[in-house]
């Protein structure tokens, strides 16, 4: 197929040993790329059911799709999937992890595919920290002692300073990843710095003994089947991007926008969860980062957005730190969450987010969390560190962000993770312990948008809100995501245009129906693995908070959540989705129907 390299690289980090096998066309047909792609190959690669995330076996994968490296806008995302070191089900089971999926922008996935491979697969554990440096068909498996226990921007630099002189692509961990934290990220493009965060992905690179990959790709292997349609295509999707109705909000202000209008909405995750509304946003959402932070925007792979955005936070000397954002996540679960209206001291625990390399969303839910512990006496001064952790003190913040991942003392316990916290405090803790399948959730309110019981209950992460509210967004996503696409993209750039572009660019005939039923197979395949790791329906509920207390303020005031709702839209879905909803697991006739019949089978063996 033209648009795929046909190239699968695995590496071996225990042997020092690589090889290249085939990547079928049938498999290329089936899961697109990208998501899908990594989805499969984490399937078929994952040892027995119960084996914990970060057993050497477990297979570490990063994936392009078909679209990326091709002058399409906003195909730029590298999918990297694993098992979940952070999540697990709420019954404990024999299960040890659900899944880590992150979605990272940026010119990682274009270098890789232009090195030659779809995909890349690691295994085993190295005896020594390394570092993997591809160079097309050169692997090498770099000693990296040195670069042990260095912050992600200084790692960066050294590392650099070794390779050729050449635009080589990193992902990197930071001391967070090294300890095998479960909120650890692994960090992109530092100091714009992009996350694969979400899941305890940096963890999984940490177990590894691996501090970095570096990719240089000179091959580009490909072409599109069909020149003349291409170009025509790819001169509509710039004409539908340039078009979109929010493109110079989106080009002006990023992300960060959103967290002014899901405030005045009412939808914006306040203070732990408890409220919608964010009185201060205004000091830390966009029209504040603009006026007197941003210095420069930065754009992914053929993007006109440039919606990145880096920030400078000036000392009393005037000199300066680099920080990539705010993006609405910082705004919201480092600003809002947290009761943080100071932006630079916001921007600086994101900092240390990206040096450390810890997920800021994650992160954010937990200060929530031990904030509201330390206000109702749950958790003393002495176990939050002497911190001073309390709403909006973000010098504290920074204090307990570094004691958590030190894993000092009790602080170090308590910042394992919203549930573990949960469990270490009890005094009914868990009823504000604002997780799904042991993920934080993030940036929005399910009180004020009920479409998040979809959101966080049947995302396969957990409570990540961006995998899609209803059963046709969480499919045309996994389409998205497998293509290679930016999200922010696919707002102008539909399901017609991208079923166009694929046609072209492979040279076979792909219909919106096909790829439909690619979204649907491919979310399928991800609920099969969580069932097969043990989640039932009961990890697809969301919080008692979401459930019992109505919000106060702002124009939702008085919303709450009912468990009949809840239950009546999980029942809805099931059903539509063709899904048992005694184990919330697709039904043996739905996955022999998307062709998933070793999904089937391991399902029932379980």
């Amino acid at each position: 197929m033209n648009g795929i390299c046909g190239r699968i690289l695995e590496v071996d980090l225990t042997r020092r040993k690589h090889r290249v096998r085939p990547l079928e066309d049938a498999v290329a047909r089936a899961y697109l790329g990208g998501r899908g792609l990594a989805g499969r190959l984490l399937w078929e690669g994952s040892p027995p059911p119960g084996t914990p995330a970060l057993a050497p076996d477990a297979p570490l994968v990063f994936a392009t799709g078909p679209l990326t490296g091709f002058p399409v806008p906003g195909a730029s995302r590298t999918a990297i999937a694993a098992k979940s070191p952070a999540t697990g089900p709420r019954s404990g089971g024999a299960a040890a992890g659900g899944l880590a999926l992150g979605l990272m922008p940026g010119h990682f996935a274009v270098e890789l595919k232009y090195a030659g491979y779809d995909a890349l697969v690691i295994r085993g554990k190295a005896a020594e920290p390394v570092s993997l440096v591809i160079r097309d068909e050169e692997v090498e498996f770099r000693p990296s002692r040195h670069l042990w226990g260095r912050e992600v921007s200084e790692a960066e630099k050294a590392l650099r300073s070794e390779l050729p002189k050449e635009p080589f692509q990193t992902v990197l961990i930071g001391p967070a990843g090294e300890r095998l934290h479960p909120l650890a990220s692994a960090v992109h493009n530092y100091p714009c710095a992009s996350h694969a965060g979400r899941g305890g992905l940096g963890a999984v690179l940490g177990s590894k003994n691996l501090k970095a990959v570096a990719v240089r790709g000179t091959l580009h292997p490909f072409e599109p089947a069909d020149h003349k349609a291409f170009e025509e295509l790819g001169r509509r999707a710039s004409k539908a991007l340039e078009g979109w109705n929010h493109f110079e909000t989106w080009r002006r202000w990023g992300t960060a926008a959103l967290a002014e209008g899901g405030s005045d909405a009412g939808l914006l995750a306040t203070r732990n969860f408890r409220e919608g509304t964010f009185p201060a946003v205004a000091r830390v959402g966009s029209v504040r980062a603009e006026a007197a932070f941003w210095i420069r925007s930065e754009a992914c792979f053929y993007c006109p957005l440039h919606c990145r955005k880096v920030a400078l936070v000036r000392n009393r000397k005037g000199d300066g730190v680099a920080v990539a954002g705010p993006e609405l996540e910082t705004s919201a679960m480092l600003g809002a969450n947290c009761g943080a209206e100071d932006l630079a001291g916001v921007l600086l625990v994101k900092r240390r987010c990206d040096e450390l390399g810890l997920d800021p969303a994650s992160l954010g839910n937990l200060l929530g969390f031990l904030m509201e512990a330390g206000e109702k006496r749950l958790a003393l001064p002495s176990e939050l560190g002497n911190t001073g952790l309390a709403w909006g003190k973000t010098e504290a913040m920074l204090a307990a962000t570094d004691g958590m991942v030190k894993g000092e003392g009790r602080l170090g316990q308590l910042g394992q993770g919203v549930r573990a916290a949960a469990k270490l405090l009890g005094g009914g803790s868990d009823a504000w312990a604002m997780e799904v399948k042991g993920l934080e959730m993030d940036t929005y309110n399910p009180p004020a948008l009920p479409a998040m019981v979809i959101a966080f209950g049947t995302s396969p992460l957990g409570g990540a809100h961006e995998t899609g509210h209803s059963r046709e967004v969480q499919d045309q996503r996994a389409v998205s995501d497998s293509l290679g696409l930016c999200r922010y993209h696919t707002y102008a750039i539909g399901p017609e245009l991208q079923a166009a572009l694929l046609q072209a660019v492979t040279g076979e005939k792909r219909t919106v129906q096909d790829l439909v039923a690619a979204g649907e197979r491919i979310w399928n395949l991800e609920r099969g693995f969580l069932a097969r790791e043990g989640f039932g329906p009961e990890d697809d509920r969301l919080p008692r908070r979401s459930k019992a207390d109505a919000l106060t303020v702002g124009p939702r005031a008085g919303a709450v959540l009912t468990a009949a709702a809840e239950a009546e839209a999980l029942a809805g879905y099931y059903g539509a989705r063709g899904w048992d909803p005694k184990r919330a697991a697709p039904l043996p006739a739905t996955l022999q129907r998307l062709g998933l019949a070793d999904v089937a089978d391991a399902l029932k063996a379980g």
